[in-house]
């Protein structure tokens, strides 16, 4: 079960947030917020704009796809797990994760890691200010076989260690089981989820990727979910 503790939040920070529930025997759940906020005083007829263009976009989605908002992709469930084996040292693992903040195209300043009790699990906390990311950005790091860090390797810049966008879904379902993403780009959130656990409630024969796009007004709630 999920429990959903949601704070009213001013929009006037950017970060993402990792929280992995730590067990010895099970893998951890992931949990990662990435969001980006900026001061604006939204005008009515600013906020029906925006209901606007977001039934706009609705309408465009369903006609591109039956499946609006859940992305298959041809790989097998048990590879989420297959995949995650290339760590043999879980902190090699983080190591994908901290990366994934430290990639020029997110270009995070700061990164703080920390640990934190929440409903009785411990918890570890990754938050970073990066730039969050767009929703087909998104779709890309959740899905398999697609590189883009290609365009960032100058000598001006990181060096990304994966090549073929593969760190975070190795990384993720190496040190747990299920991986949901929030993210922020401009106004618009996006979430994914990555989960090991969903797939087999539904009974699964291929990674199905919920993902959920949504307009954010001045004031939000920000949700903490609690494994």
């Amino acid at each position: 079960m999920v429990d959903l503790e949601c704070i009213d939040v001013k929009r006037n920070v950017l970060q993402t947030t990792v929280l992995v529930r730590w067990a010895e025997e099970e893998p951890a759940n992931l949990f990662i917020s990435s969001i980006a906020y900026e001061e604006a005083s939204l005008s009515k007829e600013k906020q029906d704009q925006a209901a606007a263009k977001t039934t706009e976009r609705n309408m465009n989605s369903e006609k591109d796809s039956n499946t609006t908002g859940i992305s298959p992709c041809k790989v097998n469930p048990s590879y989420l797990h297959a995949n995650s084996t290339s760590h043999t040292w879980v902190f090699s693992a983080f190591a994908e994760i901290i990366d994934n903040a430290y990639d020029p195209d997110v270009s995070a300043t700061s990164l703080y890691i920390d640990k934190e009790d929440i409903g009785g699990n411990t918890c570890l906390v990754f938050q970073d200010d990066g730039a969050g990311l767009h929703k087909d950005n998104l779709l890309k790091m959740l899905s398999f076989g697609f590189c883009e860090k290609y365009k960032y390797e100058n000598g001006n810049t990181h060096q990304p260690i994966g090549q073929y966008e593969n760190g975070f879904k190795s990384g993720s379902m190496r040190i747990g089981s299920d991986a949901l993403v929030l993210t922020l780009f401009g106004d618009i959130a996006s979430i994914g989820f990555l989960s090991q656990t969903y797939l087999k409630a539904i009974g699964a024969e291929s990674v199905i990727v919920p993902i959920l796009e949504y307009y954010l007004p001045e004031h939000i709630l920000f949700c903490r979910v609690i494994f």
